[in-house]
């Protein structure tokens, strides 16, 4: 992947369905909401300070959403098994799929 170029990525990529788990539960906590991720419909990705990923995602209750989320890799602690650190940019309905 070229530094500043968008690509697309496949919906099963394991980067694009953390990063979508963590924004539908990123949103849960600040909104006070009970979504719950169901998969990935599409994900492109550019990579800039970390991997930027723009991902449309189907909840389980057959709702669209869109989320904007980092993806920065961190040096896990011997403690702790987690590589990746996700920042939400962006979460909302999914105003460009029509599912």
């Amino acid at each position: 992947m070229l530094h500043g170029g968008l690509v697309r990525c496949h919906p099963e990529f394991e980067g694009a369905r953390d990063a979508a788990r963590f924004a539908v539960e990123n949103h849960n906590e600040f909104q006070g909401t009970n979504l719950l991720f169901k998969r990935v419909v599409k994900a492109n990705a550019v990579l800039v300070r970390g991997l930027l990923l723009f991902i449309t995602l189907q909840t389980c209750d057959g709702s669209f959403y869109e989320a904007k989320v980092l993806s920065k890799f961190i040096h896990p602690q011997p403690s702790d098994d987690k590589s990746c650190e996700f920042t939400v940019h962006f979460f909302g309905p999914a105003i460009h799929y029509k599912g």
